[in-house]
């Protein structure tokens, strides 16, 4: 119940940024052909203390807002026009599926890790119309001490390298593989945004 109300904020968080699409950024194309097209990083002048100058300066980060031409769906509130109880619900069940596969993935692993919580974080994650997550972004395995979270920096410790490597071999395997249910808004299926952590920690 705890994991499930936590992965339940966490969808309410990372849905509640503003997204400009009304420009774009750079575009990807990944290695299976999809075409992905980033929102534009914002600018704006700044003044300079003392020097009566002023620079410009970028701020915010490139999210995926297209997906070979098409909206990519970020899930909001407010919305009555879309069923947004039933595809929490569906993220929610997805993501938990999702643990117990990266979960059995390194169980042999994680014997072997030294003491530290762990993070394997997938940002600006894109699934199509058919639940498949063609494109993620991850720093690899991170191990952190107890008593920090990813918003501390700095605090990645160190991992054997061998070891290190063989997790996010099986991670990322596994990560590739994974389907989610389709996202229906405006009554069809459609490409969505998603951001997942998966987590545990070694004592």
């Amino acid at each position: 119940m705890k994991r499930i109300i936590s992965l339940a904020v966490a969808l309410f968080t990372i849905n509640c940024y503003a997204i400009d699409n009304t420009g774009t950024g750079k575009t990807i194309t990944t290695p299976k052909g999809d075409v992905i097209s980033f929102s534009a990083i914002g600018s704006k002048p700044v003044h300079i203390a003392n020097s009566n100058t002023t620079k410009t300066i970028a701020y915010g980060e490139e999210k995926p807002i297209l997906l070979n031409g098409n909206a990519i769906y970020y899930v909001k509130s407010g919305d009555d026009t879309i069923d947004n109880s039933r595809n929490w619900q569906q993220w929610i069940d997805a993501h938990i599926a999702a643990e117990k596969k990266l979960n059995d993935a390194v169980k042999k692993e994680r014997k072997q890790l030294p003491k530290g919580t762990y993070y394997y974080t997938m940002k600006n994650m894109v699934i199509n119309e058919k639940g498949e997550l063609v494109y993620y972004e991850t720093d690899g395995i991170v191990r952190r001490r107890y008593s920090e979270t990813t918003r501390h920096k700095p605090g990645r410790l160190l991992i054997p390298e061998k070891l290190e490597k063989n997790v996010n071999d099986k991670l990322k395997a596994t990560t590739d593989k994974l389907t989610y249910t389709t996202m229906i808004a405006g009554g069809k299926a459609t490409a969505y945004y998603n951001y997942y952590t998966f987590t545990f920690s070694v004592k």
